[in-house]
């Protein structure tokens, strides 16, 4: 009788293993000549040193260098002073509103943001007075109005109303100053 469940004590497979390459590339070597082992050792020798320089030594010269590190600084600044400049540019090119389109858009954008705020108007500025606000309010309402209604803050008092989980409020008074009719 036969034993149908023997299995096999090396595999079967057509695909080398390393052990197979490794000792087929050894008997390659040992066939070659000494100046051929000279020329492939050397070559071995250069490639390494590139992969060093490459990958080591010029990220690590790089990083050091004081020269680098102000170049990297003067080239932040650089791209800094171009978003500037184009906001500046932005504000320059975008139409000048007039003193009542100012103060319409003023009351828009206080109604919306802050409905609790007191509004009066006294010739060519607005006084905005608040009971609580918080900062983030605050902050997004003072760069809508010089943004969007291109008013100018000519005095603020803020006084710490104040602190509880909802956060820290204020309250605050704004003499608004409207732009010049022209």
């Amino acid at each position: 009788m036969k034993n149908l469940n023997h299995s096999p004590s090396k595999p079967s497979s057509a695909v080398p293993t390393i052990s197979q390459k490794l000792g087929a590339l050894g008997l390659k070597w040992t066939e070659l000549k000494g100046q051929e082992r000279q020329w492939l050792l050397g070559l071995a020798w250069v490639l390494g040193l590139a992969f060093f320089w490459g990958l080591v030594w010029l990220p690590w010269a790089y990083l050091s260098s004081p020269q680098m590190a102000t170049e990297h600084l003067v080239f932040s600044q650089l791209q800094e002073l171009k978003s500037q400049a184009s906001q500046a540019h932005e504000l320059l090119v975008k139409p000048q509103l007039s003193a009542s389109d100012s103060r319409s858009a003023l009351n828009k954008i206080t109604q919306s943001l802050l409905p609790q705020a007191q509004i009066s108007t006294n010739a060519n500025q607005v006084t905005v007075t608040l009971a609580m606000a918080q900062a983030a309010d605050l902050a997004n309402w003072i760069k809508r109005i010089r943004e969007d209604a291109q008013c100018q803050i000519r005095e603020a008092t803020l006084n710490r109303a104040i602190s509880n989980s909802n956060g820290v409020f204020w309250s605050a008074r704004f003499v608004i100053g409207l732009p010049n009719p022209s």
